[in-house]
């Protein structure tokens, strides 16, 4: 009996390790263009600043309701693909036109 518990409890700790393990899933596009744009932004401002910079892209993740492992990994799955890349960054650029329209 003793035995079967312990098969029980080793099978119950190798299904959790193998699929609740947070792996990286692709976001849409136009949340990447916005995470993104909003992300240079952070950047310009605060350079000089490492803690407040992190604390703004941590705020900025959790606006789009995304990880930054989400972001890295959409991030690069883009650049791996010259389309997808260009597509996305006339998103980009897009948003940021819209931001700029906003200021004036």
């Amino acid at each position: 009996m003793q035995a079967k518990n312990n098969s029980l409890i080793l099978s119950i700790i190798i299904f959790v390790l193998l699929f609740g393990c947070n792996t990286p899933k692709e976001i849409d596009k136009t949340t990447l263009s916005k995470t993104y744009v909003d992300i240079m932004i952070a950047q310009e401002i605060y350079l000089p600043n490492f803690d407040s910079l992190k604390i703004k892209k941590q705020k900025i993740f959790k606006k789009y309701g995304i990880t930054e492992k989400d972001y890295n990994y959409t991030l690069e799955s883009y650049k791996a693909d010259t389309e997808k890349w260009n597509e996305f960054f006339a998103s980009s650029l897009a948003y940021l036109d819209t931001l700029k329209k906003r200021v004036k």
